[in-house]
């Protein structure tokens, strides 16, 4: 054998050698990738992954509820979709030592509102045109006074027009003032009562003390203090 046939005789077993050296590496590698470790981790990973796809879904589930929100009572209730049911306000003016304690708008139900401020437009629904009507619409409000200082409570009736800043669609709600004297006004508006461009009727200052009208209990007479008790007393 000549010495150019056993160097190439040598490269080729050099070669086998490498070859069999990569393919035992080859077996060996899958073997310690699939460890119990690993099969854990993959598992959390797809558990994570997954726990974070169903929050999205759920969070996405949950803003389309409430954007429906009376909308969708409404297109239940009354498929008419010339219609649309508006969540309803309070905005009560009578001061403080009183309440309403309940209040009707023709088949509507709500209260408590206190006697000084405006609550959320959270009570749902009143039907209403979807958009601004040419008639006018009446609509009769009941509602109950309870005095906080007095044992008393009457009930108040009155027939009032709803006032249309906007379309019933494009609102915030309707607003229902409750003004001294026991008159109601109705607004549907896009905005609320401490709104610059409030249409309706505003609520300004602090509080006052409500005023009985003449048939109604008077307030008691505020207790004397102990400095008037005492100058009462040194006088004598």
């Amino acid at each position: 054998m000549s010495r150019s046939e056993f160097a190439a005789l040598k490269t080729d077993k050099d070669r086998e050698q490498e070859m069999k050296s990569h393919e035992d590496s080859a077996m060996r590698r899958p073997a310690r990738l699939i460890t119990t470790g690993h099969v854990r981790q993959s598992w959390r990973s797809w558990v994570q992954r997954s726990w974070v796809n169903a929050r999205a879904v759920l969070a996405a589930i949950a803003l389309a509820a409430l954007a429906t929100g009376c909308d969708s009572q409404s297109k239940d209730l009354f498929p008419d979709k010339s219609t649309i049911g508006v969540a309803v306000a309070g905005v009560t003016h009578y001061g403080t030592g009183i309440e309403v304690a309940q209040v009707s708008i023709d088949e509507f139900r709500a209260g408590l509102y206190r006697g000084w401020g405006e609550t959320n437009a959270g009570d749902c629904c009143v039907l209403l045109p979807r958009n601004i009507p040419k008639e006018p619409v009446v609509v009769t409000v009941r509602w109950k006074t309870n005095r906080l200082n007095v044992d008393e409570s009457l009930w108040h009736e009155a027939r009032a027009p709803i006032h249309f800043a906007v379309a019933p669609e494009n609102s915030s709600g309707l607003r229902v003032h409750f003004l001294p004297g026991h008159r109601v006004e109705l607004w549907v508006t896009r905005t609320g009562t401490q709104h610059p461009n409030y249409p309706g009727p505003r609520l300004e200052g602090l509080p006052p003390a409500y005023q009985p009208l003449p048939g109604e209990q008077p307030e008691p007479a505020p207790a004397p203090s102990a400095r008037s008790e005492s100058a009462s007393t040194s006088n004598k």
